[in-house]
Parts: C-alpha cells; sequence; structure tokens
C-alpha cells in the first residue's frame, strides 16, 4: 500500500490488528478491509484506487473521512 499525505509519503503501518481489519470488514469485503484499515490507520489524505467497489459503497467515505478517487482524478487534481 502506498500511502500519500498532501505533506509527502507516509509509512504504512506493519502490524494491523484483528480489530482493525474486523471493523473494516463490516463496510467493505474481506479481502480488502486490510487496504482500507491500512490507508485509515496510515490517515492518508486519499485513497486513489481503480477498484470501483470503493466508489459504490458511499457509507466508505463517511465512515472513514478519506477521500477516494482515481488514478486519473488524482493525476488531474484531486480538488477539480
Amino acid at each position: 500500500l502506498l500511502c500519500f499525505r498532501l505533506s509527502g509519503l507516509c509509512e504504512s503501518p506493519k502490524n494491523l490488528k484483528s480489530e482493525q481489519m474486523a471493523q473494516w470488514s463490516l463496510v467493505i469485503n474481506i479481502k480488502d478491509a486490510g487496504v482500507l484499515a491500512a490507508a485509515f490507520a496510515s490517515q492518508v489524505d486519499y485513497l486513489i484506487t481503480g477498484d470501483k467497489h470503493f466508489f459504490e459503497n458511499l457509507d466508505i467515505a463517511k465512515k472513514t473521512g478519506l477521500r477516494i478517487i482515481t488514478q486519473a482524478q488524482f493525476l488531474k487534481g484531486p480538488d477539480e
């Protein structure tokens, strides 16, 4: 997982706890719960992904506070 904050790159958490994984598996499928947990724990400004299921579930952005955008949106300028 590449973590990005507006202030620069950040380190992805290495040891996510099972509680963190379980929390996010209620919002998204278990295969992606680790990505979501790591992004949330890293306090990133953006979750940049091409996986549309992150966009289809509006609860993800609402519950995490993450700005979820595609790679193309990020390259154009995330605030456009």
